[in-house]
């Protein structure tokens, strides 16, 4: 790691300094030709008085820059667990969460895997944790179909929706990028998604503090940089309440296209997709055979957007109904 990325992480772990003050610190080093090297170099008064940054903000960037040991230390540590450094400068931040974000995208990403991923365009597929069957069968489905079609696949690392997802992308030899709920070095991929992960296939990637254990509010904030990462966003099943709701109203406010799965019917799992229907997802019907253990959904319209957005869809050829 260099310098540049211990002075990210000293930045960002500076009590005070959230998305928005560390996007529009950014911003403003960049209108004066500044790099954070200068802004270091500088005292708390011009922390103050040139940036506008409030006492909180001032405090915790001067206690974090007299402990630098330990943040070179933590960068350390990183580099050595192969942890790469995503910050608002470097040239591998992704532009979509930029764009989709503004304020609030992550100052700071800390990525495991194919960072490259973070550029091709994708699709979110989200849904519960405690999925039915049919939910799973979907989820891995689509997962498989948008693969096949070249298209990154994007979703949380968790059990149920999300790794039934991840493992259909990896099976049909696609991409995937886990968008993590906990600090990168706490989590523990699933089995089978990680035995299925090759090199360059995946990326695990978290703007939470890297040893930071799961927490209620990291769930919540992921949903952003999912939704923000995707040209589209699929929720699968979603109960009446709860994060997956919270994933499609953050779609709908980003202003991402989202598609909902229509089923002839709805049980505990789904009952909150008739009202995401209701809401503004567009529907993707499901058609299951007569025994309940095949279930597809037609995903073209979702491709259909991903071509329209012109950050690079589908690899061509025919859209395939899964």
């Amino acid at each position: 790691m260099t310098d540049r990325d211990a002075l990210w992480l000293w930045l960002c772990s500076a009590d005070g300094v959230g998305c928005a003050t560390a996007n529009d610190l950014w911003a403003a080093l960049r209108e004066r030709g500044l790099t954070l090297e200068d802004f270091y170099d500088f005292g708390e008064a011009q922390w103050a008085d040139e940036f506008g940054l409030n006492v909180r903000a001032v405090k915790g960037l001067s206690q974090q820059k007299s402990c630098m040991k330990e943040v070179f230390d933590r960068a350390e540590e990183l580099r050595e667990a192969d942890v790469q450094l995503v910050s608002l400068e470097s040239a591998r931040y992704p532009e979509a969460l930029k764009a989709a974000l503004g304020r609030s995208a992550p100052p700071l990403l800390y990525a495991l895997g194919n960072v490259s991923l973070l550029a091709r365009s994708a699709v979110a597929v989200a849904g519960a944790r405690d999925a039915g069957g049919r939910g799973l069968l979907i989820a891995h489905s689509i997962g498989e179909a948008v693969a096949r079609q070249g298209v990154v696949l994007v979703s949380g690392g968790a059990r149920g929706t999300d790794n039934a997802a991840h493992a259909g992308a990896l099976r049909a030899g696609g991409a995937t990028v886990l968008v993590l709920s906990c600090g990168i070095l706490r989590y523990r991929p699933d089995r089978a998604v990680g035995e299925m992960a090759e090199l360059g296939s995946a990326l695990y990637v978290s703007e939470l503090p890297p040893n930071m254990t799961w927490q209620t509010g990291g769930a919540m904030a992921r949903n952003r940089i999912v939704c923000g990462l995707a040209s589209a966003v699929v929720i699968v099943e979603a109960k009446e309440t709860g994060g997956t709701v919270q994933a499609a109203q953050t779609a709908l406010r980003l202003g991402k296209p989202l598609f909902v799965v229509e089923f002839p019917d709805y049980d505990a799992h789904s009952a909150g997709n008739p009202s995401l229907l209701r809401k503004g997802g567009r529907p993707l019907k499901a058609e299951g055979d007569p025994t309940g253990e095949s279930w597809r959904v037609d995903i073209a319209p979702v491709l259909a957007e991903i071509e329209q957005s012109g950050i690079g869809g589908p690899a061509g050829g025919q859209l395939p109904l899964f």
